[in-house]
C-alpha cells in the first residue's frame, strides 16, 4: 500500500463497518488506494496529498447525496 498509514487498516475498516451501519443513516466505504490511483492516473496529480484525496471524496459524496 502506498497511502495506508497502518498495516491493520483493512481490518479496522471491516471491524468498524458494523458500528457504522448501526449508528448512521448512510455509509460510504471508499478505498484510499483507489482514490490515490484516480488522482494519479485520471487527474494527473503526480504525488497526491491527503488534501487532494479529501477533495475527491467530498465531490463523490456530494454527487451521491445531492439531487440533480
Amino acid at each position: 500500500p502506498q497511502v495506508a498509514t497502518a498495516v491493520v487498516e483493512p481490518y479496522n475498516h471491516v471491524l468498524s463497518t458494523h458500528s457504522l451501519l448501526e449508528h448512521t443513516d448512510c455509509t460510504f466505504c471508499l478505498d484510499n488506494e483507489a482514490l490515490y490511483d484516480v488522482c494519479r492516473r485520471n487527474l494527473d496529480i503526480e504525488r497526491p496529498t491527503y488534501t487532494n484525496l479529501n477533495r475527491l471524496v467530498a465531490q463523490v459524496v456530494s454527487s451521491l447525496t445531492a439531487s440533480l
